[in-house]
């Protein structure tokens, strides 16, 4: 397991070798996680889900007929799965799967401009 200063750590070593004069250090890698969370916290509050452009969505399902109780749910991209060659197991959930049938809340694409401010 990873706990987030491991992942921000390991992020900044990374950035280093694409930008050598001026890489993104582990402060900023903090900063944009806790803006994404709290982005994401503030759709779950408007019963909406969250959608990470080119990677996957967090939303709320229900299942096919049923109403009242949605559960949250993450749901990768099929594009993003095929080119990076993952395969999902037991628990996973692909856009194609999960759009057969449940019931799917709305969600809103990230926007990084307003995550930004």
């Amino acid at each position: 397991t990873v706990n987030n200063q491991q992942l921000f750590r390991k992020a900044a070593e990374d950035a280093k070798r694409f930008n050598k004069r001026e890489p993104l250090t582990e402060r900023i890698f903090a900063l944009a996680w806790k803006a994404a969370e709290a982005w994401v916290v503030s759709q779950f509050d408007l019963s909406k889900g969250a959608t990470f452009p080119n990677f996957g969505r967090l939303v709320w399902v229900g299942e096919p007929g049923c109403t009242g109780r949605l559960q949250p749910c993450f749901v990768l991209l099929d594009s993003y799965a095929k080119s990076h060659s993952i395969q999902c197991g037991r628990g996973a959930h692909l856009a194609s799967t999960v759009n057969r049938g449940w019931q799917v809340e709305p969600s809103e694409d990230m926007n990084f401009s307003k995550l930004a401010i």
